[in-house]
């Protein structure tokens, strides 16, 4: 299932679009009944840039998890890694520029702020364990957010504590929480968020 993501680098007045705000985030919508994707578009012409990313809800939901912080992302895809970048103040992929490029041109007003490592949070989606290099790049005190499909998130094999809270659907794991509420678009889907201790 697809959700529109509101991109925070462009403002728009959307209350006559017909949206329906998701549980996890103000900034995250299910289409109603009445929307008209070509309202979005005329929307999209007029102020030169996108103002709603559509992607999956379950990447939707991760990116919720971002704090506006310099950040490394990894396996979110060229759209997916474009609407994280709107999210944080500076940031880093391991998506190919030139994927990236075109999405940059229809999102931002501006070009995005890039970083190196150390850095204070990594995303990555659709892998089940922390990436052991990746976590290396994040800053002690940093957070590691994990999104994945189908089987419970292995922990970092070094020092590291778990973040979250509880939500209205689903139910807690032993490092996170697991959802399988189909009918929202979070069938089987494991999310975790660590923190780096040392």
């Amino acid at each position: 299932m697809q959700v529109l993501v509101k991109n925070s680098l462009v403002y728009c007045d959307f209350e006559a679009l017909d949206l329906v705000p998701t549980f996890w985030s103000p900034d995250c919508y299910y289409p109603g009944d009445a929307f008209s994707f070509a309202s979005l578009m005329d929307l999209s012409v007029s102020l030169r840039q996108s103002p709603f990313f559509f992607l999956d809800a379950r990447l939707s939901f991760a990116l919720s998890a971002l704090s506006p912080v310099s950040t490394f992302f990894h396996g979110l895809g060229p759209l997916g890694t474009v609407a994280a970048f709107s999210r944080v103040s500076s940031g880093n992929s391991s998506e190919q520029m030139s994927m990236l490029t075109k999405y940059f041109n229809e999102y931002f007003p501006n070009a995005p702020v890039f970083s190196k490592a150390p850095y204070q949070q990594i995303l990555t989606f659709g892998e089940g364990r922390v990436d052991e290099e990746l976590w290396d790049q994040l800053a002690v005190g940093g957070f590691y957010v994990l999104g994945f499909l189908e089987k419970p998130i292995e922990a970092p094999k070094k020092p590291f504590e778990v973040f979250g809270k509880l939500w209205p659907w689903g139910s807690p794991t032993e490092f996170g929480w697991f959802f399988q509420e189909n009918d929202l678009g979070l069938d089987n889907f494991y999310f975790s968020k660590f923190k780096k201790l040392g």
